[in-house]
């Protein structure tokens, strides 16, 4: 274990202690918040006797049980009636002392003594002497529980033996240290079973601890013999009415086969007219079905005839109509076609025509430039001569080695025995070459496009 003290208050933790045959595991914090004490813990209680437990002494058995807890108060008893938390417990080899899980027979044998004079005082007499001789071997249960204001209440705790099963559930306040159990012991009838009524009694116990006694009521097994005394009556009752009505049966059944044989024979009579008129009626039947059945084929054949013919005329009609409309389609197509190839052979010859007129305007034009180019020439050429032959002051003849050679308008340089032209003078305006000219172009023009 290990505990520390602090001025807020008590902390243990890893608690452990053996407790009888049982050990205790846990850990709890106890806190003083201005005068009023605040405790939360866990615990856990392993391998304890269950007849340890406080008002658990007609019990026996091993628990494992695990709880969280938590309370505040301003002392221990209001602690006490505050605490809340919930839990578990795992019973194991429970057996419940004061309550006979075999006591079915002999409450039967009982019953049986006392006979139809049966009821609810003879029953509470003595029950509960036979219900609560022996002991409740259950085996093993789980439960659950919780814990508010100081009350701690269980879920339902079942178990079964030979057949007979106790269901209850357990409360303990533990202010007022007083605990409470109800619940119901429920048998099996066996062959014993009826209708709308079980054999059971419920039990109840409250008080201080080893002070609790427990108690039964009687009233669903005083209602279960009685029903069963009555139905056992009804039936003795029944079995004399029986036995009357069979005498009256055995007359009855005399004059019945009396009865029976007249009715035999004219049954029989009866029997052989119906036959006779089944019989022609089911000729009858035939030769009608026969006589449809014959008028039905021939319709049925007369109506695939005209099927048949009305399906070939279809036939014969739709044949006709797509050969028109494949020879339609193909004469639509040869047309369309035949447009195609007209407007491509006006389009290609509108291109052609196109195409010639402009080489031809082509060529005019430069044929036109090249006049003009040769006119400039001749007129440059000739003031050129003008000016070599009236040299005006102050300017020198030109060095005859640097002279340069004239070129004619195709750019070839002069030939031999051909009179050299004097080069252009200095300082005279050129006039701009005509746009679009070229001796490429010309020369192609000359040579038809070569």
């Amino acid at each position: 274990m290990r505990a520390r003290l602090t001025n807020e208050g008590l902390s243990v933790a890893n608690l452990s202690a053996g407790i009888d045959d049982g050990r205790l595991t846990g850990l709890f914090d106890v806190k003083n918040n201005d005068g009023t004490g605040v405790m939360t813990g866990q615990a856990t209680l392993a391998g304890i006797d269950v007849s340890r437990l406080p008002g658990a002494e007609a019990l026996s058995g091993k628990a494992n049980i695990s709880a969280n807890l938590n309370t505040s108060g301003k002392s221990v008893e209001a602690m006490v009636a505050a605490l809340s938390g919930t839990g578990t417990a795992a019973l194991s080899d429970v057996t419940v002392r004061g309550i006979n899980p075999a006591a079915m027979p002999a409450l039967i044998a009982e019953a049986d003594r006392i006979g139809r004079d049966i009821k609810e005082e003879t029953v509470a007499a003595f029950a509960p002497s036979i219900a609560g001789e022996g002991e409740f071997a259950g085996g093993n249960a789980d439960i659950s529980f919780t814990l508010a204001g100081g009350v701690l209440r269980s879920s339902p705790l079942t178990l079964t033996a030979q057949g007979t099963t106790l269901s209850a559930e357990l409360r303990a306040d533990m202010a007022e240290w007083n605990i409470a159990a109800s619940g119901e012991v429920v048998y099996d009838p066996g062959n014993e079973a009826l209708v709308g009524s079980q054999p059971s009694l419920n039990f109840s116990l409250e008080g201080a601890p080893g002070e609790a006694a427990l108690a039964f009521d009687t009233q669903p097994m005083a209602q279960f013999l009685t029903q069963r005394a009555l139905e056992i009556e009804q039936a003795r009752v029944e079995a004399m009415q029986a036995a009357l009505l069979e005498k009256q049966r055995l007359r009855r059944e005399v004059r019945y086969y009396a009865m029976l044989q007249q009715a035999r024979a004219e049954a029989e009579a009866e029997r052989l007219r119906l036959e006779e008129e089944a019989r022609l009626k089911a000729e009858e039947e035939a030769r009608v079905k026969a006589e449809a059945e014959a008028k039905a084929k021939a319709e049925e054949e007369e109506r695939l005839k005209a099927e048949e013919e009305a399906k070939r005329k279809a036939d014969e009609e739709a044949k006709a109509k797509a050969d028109a409309e494949a020879k339609a389609k193909a004469a639509e197509e040869a047309r369309v076609k035949a447009e195609i190839d007209a407007r491509v052979r006006a389009a290609e010859e509108d291109a052609a025509r196109a195409k010639a007129d402009e080489e031809r305007r082509f060529k005019l034009e430069e044929a036109k430039r090249l006049k003009a180019a040769q006119d400039a020439q001749a007129a440059a050429e000739a003031a050129a001569r003008e000016k070599a032959a009236a040299p005006t002051q102050g300017e020198a003849a030109a060095p005859q080695g640097a002279s340069e050679p004239l070129v004619d308008m195709a750019g070839r340089p002069p030939q031999s025995g051909e009179v050299k032209r004097p080069p252009a003078p200095v300082g005279t305006e050129q006039k701009p070459e005509q746009p679009g000219f070229s001796l490429e172009r010309l020369f192609r023009s000359l040579g038809g496009g070569g």
